[in-house]
């Protein structure tokens, strides 16, 4: 990934970092979060982030995550049942 993702961002474990670490069908491989502000030193150099999941050390405390290991999720496209180019014909077609 490039640059830091800015809070707000959905994101996951590249496919990457999964087969090299034997993660691949564990619970990390599933695993998606939402990019969280966070005013520590890790994430003021921009290599780290921290997620919405409580940290397993700290539970009071985000999760940070590398942003190397990290790739963004595309928003999945809104499904339209009628688009308008099929509503202009069905229009077309049905005229007076």
């Amino acid at each position: 990934m490039r640059g830091q993702p800015t809070p707000g961002t959905r994101v996951r474990l590249t496919d990457a970092f999964l087969r090299n670490t034997g993660q691949v069908v564990g619970g990390e491989a599933f695993a998606r979060w939402t990019v969280v502000s966070c005013p520590c030193g890790l994430c003021q150099t921009g290599r780290f982030v921290a997620v919405d999941q409580p940290s397993t050390d700290d539970p009071d405390r985000s999760r940070h995550v590398a942003v190397a290991n990290l790739e963004v999720i595309k928003p999945r496209p809104q499904y339209n049942p009628f688009p308008k180019s099929a509503m202009r014909k069905f229009h077309n077609r049905h005229e007076d």
